[in-house]
């Protein structure tokens, strides 16, 4: 499982460019990647700059999302606001 913001959602390709998380288990670092959104998920459930948790797996030379969700506000995160001009 990883996480990334979608920066990019191609549905006529069902695709999604991603800008994931490092994978520690795999020594990889953060990156960009073009994913194909496996058949028995809704593109519609894909937003542009959402961030989304994720299970993907390698089927031949493409990276194939098969379970996401989309990640949720906790207590713990920041929400930026916009400044409030002084009067």
């Amino acid at each position: 499982t990883t996480n990334g913001v979608i920066n990019a959602v191609m549905s006529e390709h069902r695709r999604v460019n991603i800008s994931r998380a490092a994978i520690d288990k795999w020594q990889r670092p953060a990156a960009t990647v073009d994913f194909l959104v496996d058949e028995a998920l809704t593109m519609e459930n894909f937003i542009k700059d959402s961030t989304v948790n994720f299970i993907f797996e390698i089927r031949g030379d493409d990276f194939v999302i098969t379970q996401f969700d989309v990640k949720r506000l906790t207590d713990s995160d920041h929400i930026m606001t916009e400044p409030k001009l002084q009067e």
